[in-house]
């Protein structure tokens, strides 16, 4: 079916209510448009807001996709996944395609743009569905006139409130699903749905308020009064509401997804907290003194028997008299060419003293890496905190929103000087021996930037698309991101 554009109705809209919902980008929800974050940069001006003024139906979904969605949406393999700005006239062509759907696991109605909901009849359903706060939206109702294949037809598609059977259909808020869950997880662990308001309280940690005890108890009476076993907890909270759908219990199935990624987006931000900590206690120490490395460069000569540049394993068990087993355990450890034997550098980095750091661990390539992992636990940290508030309870939202500033626009970033984007492309290139456009954990060991606990975490966070290792656009994108810059003509992401 070829997409239609027609021009959008507002229904019994006030002049001062147009006004207020249009203060700047708005989300299906009426609210403002919240950022579609991704580490690549996403959205019509790669600043992660679906919003695409002056470019209708384009980069205005914020949908979680994965590598699935752009096959079976006819574009072929790309390879991006997680929270993506589609176009919606391509989440139409994804609805309407032949194939399995499994491109696409939810969509974020915060950060969806509220110009999303006109120009693809399909696509605008499949928004309604998975967002029921669209019912609840300050800017009033949207009503699409699209054109169908057969002449004169029309198809009015209403919002969620329109779609229920009932315009008094209670629903839950996000950190009420979340709650339920909890209970329901308490119960299924305790054995039983015939928990008391004070065994709730204690076994969760946390405070009941009475409107959401009313419900849960309801449900859990419900549960014991029934025939059917131990409910799913899908089917346990449409005992708390149940007034509830099928689309809205997809998109409470849905929010238990993003909450439980957001909580693994937390332990990363932990573990990024440890590696800087870890990277900055080794900048505080002092560098190995030239005597001792000279020392030590002297010692790997006298083991080098043949001058090739690298002590083979038998060696070091003659020498120093060790097992094999302690020499295998050596090897592993500090042979990063795995070839099986050590040269300069890996003796080097093996023998170094607590307390120190070679030479090597110092200077401007460490200082980029550095700039890495600082912006990284910054951008993180703002998005964990922008998710957080969706999950929490309205006032307290609402309290927080309040202090937050929105992002500065991509266009709007200072330009990268050339001096600095040059360096950064030198520095890839040195590390990149092998030519082949990817850089792995051994060459940053390798070089000696890094110790193996900061570079093992760098090397999820550089380029997400290649975790294994990073190419030179996931690092200079990184690079743009972690500094916040741009770069005229480098799109950040696809």
């Amino acid at each position: 079916m070829p997409d239609v554009v027609l021009p959008l109705a507002l229904a019994k809209l006030s002049g001062p209510a147009v006004a207020t919902a249009f203060a700047g980008p708005q989300n299906v929800l009426g609210t403002a448009l919240q950022p579609c974050v991704h580490e690549g940069g996403t959205g019509y001006f790669r600043d992660n807001l679906c919003h695409a003024p002056g470019d209708p139906n384009h980069h205005e979904v914020c949908a979680q996709i994965t590598r699935a969605f752009w096959p079976e949406s006819g574009q072929g393999e790309v390879g991006i996944f997680g929270k993506w700005c589609i176009c919606v006239h391509k989440l139409g062509e994804w609805l309407r395609g032949a194939t399995a759907h499994h491109g696409i696991s939810g969509i974020d109605c915060s950060a969806t743009s509220i110009e999303a909901l006109r120009g693809d009849k399909d696509a605008a359903q499949y928004i309604a569905q998975h967002c029921p706060g669209v019912a609840e939206a300050n800017c009033g109702r949207w009503v699409y006139n699209l054109g169908s294949e057969k002449v004169g037809a029309a198809t009015s598609i209403v919002m969620l409130s329109e779609l229920d059977a009932s315009r008094d259909v209670k629903l839950p808020d996000r950190w009420q699903v979340l709650f339920i869950r909890d209970i329901y997880e308490l119960c299924i662990e305790e054995g039983s749905f015939q928990l008391s308001f004070s065994e709730c309280e204690y076994g969760l940690k946390r405070s009941l308020t009475l409107d959401l005890w009313e419900l849960v108890a309801d449900a859990m009476h419900k549960v014991v009064d029934g025939l059917g076993g131990t409910p799913t907890f899908l089917q346990f909270l449409k005992k708390a509401f149940p007034g509830a759908q099928p689309k809205h219990l997809s998109t409470f199935e849905n929010w238990c997804e993003q909450y439980d990624d957001l909580q693994k987006r937390s332990v990363e931000m932990d573990l990024l907290t440890e590696a800087a900590d870890i990277f900055a206690r080794k900048n505080a120490m002092p560098v190995l003194p030239q005597d001792d490395q000279v020392r030590l460069e002297k010692e790997f000569e006298e083991m080098d028997e043949d001058g090739t540049g690298c002590v083979p394993v038998s060696t070091i068990e003659q020498r120093w008299g060790w097992d094999t087993e302690t020499c295998r355990g050596i090897m592993a450890k500090w042979d990063l060419t795995e070839d099986g034997c050590l040269d300069k550098g890996d003796f080097l980095r093996m023998m170094c003293p607590d307390g120190y750091r070679l030479p090597s661990m110092q200077g401007e390539d460490r200082d980029v890496f550095g700039m890495l992992l600082t912006g990284s636990i910054r951008y993180l940290s703002d998005a964990i905190s922008n998710e957080e508030d969706l999950f929490a309870m309205s006032d307290r939202r609402t309290s927080r929103s309040g202090r937050k500033l929105k992002p500065m626009p991509f266009s709007l970033l200072p330009e990268i000087p050339d001096s600095t984007w040059n360096y950064w492309n030198d520095l890839f290139t040195r590390l990149d021996s092998d030519e082949d456009d990817h850089v792995g954990e051994r060459d940053l060991l390798r070089e000696g930037l890094l110790s193996q606990e900061v570079a093992r975490r760098l090397m999820q966070i550089i380029d997400p698309e290649h975790p294994e290792s990073f190419t030179r656009r996931g690092f200079l994108t990184a690079c743009l991101k972690a500094s916040n810059m741009r770069r005229a003509k480098f799109e950040c992401g696809r």
